[in-house]
């Protein structure tokens, strides 16, 4: 008994013109996952491959939607990872503080430590701090100088 063939793809049409994925279930991402004899791919870019030809090398399948679950020729583009980057801050969706899940720290905890911080102060210096929230000294020292959470005044 061999692997099983592929599962044929089913969606929806929303008042957008996507085309949402039904018939297959998402990676932990949200991009819907196809299997073919073993072999897993993801749905937007056998999309690509259907429609418009092999992928090539160095490229991703992006969305114009912005919306994973959706394989819609017309909103998927190619371009570099940079290029993905790029438009993911075009767009604003890039996950700032909190929203980051990764992240250690919480805004008011940053507003915390740039108010408290003095960087030679025993009790309060960027090696204490670090102590205190959890966090490295590095940590500490790039919320001083903005270089991370740059954004939270």
């Amino acid at each position: 008994m061999g692997m099983p063939t592929k599962k044929p793809l089913s969606f929806e049409i929303t008042d957008t013109g996507c085309f949402l994925v039904k018939s297959h279930l998402p990676c932990n991402k949200g991009y819907p996952v196809l299997h073919d004899h073993g072999i897993r791919t993801l749905a937007h870019r056998h999309i690509w491959e259907e429609c418009f030809g092999q992928i090539p090398p160095g490229l991703c399948v992006c969305h114009h939607c912005d919306n994973p679950a959706c394989i819609n020729p017309e909103h998927l583009f190619l371009g570099t990872q940079t290029d993905n980057m790029r438009d993911r801050q075009s767009k604003n969706r890039q996950a700032h503080g909190e929203q980051q899940g990764c992240a250690v720290l919480t805004t008011r905890e940053i507003k915390e430590i740039r108010r408290r911080c003095k960087p030679y102060d025993k009790k309060n210096g960027c090696s204490a701090l670090a102590f205190e929230y959890g966090v490295k000294h590095p940590t500490i020292s790039n919320v001083i100088t903005g270089k991370t959470w740059g954004w939270v005044k």
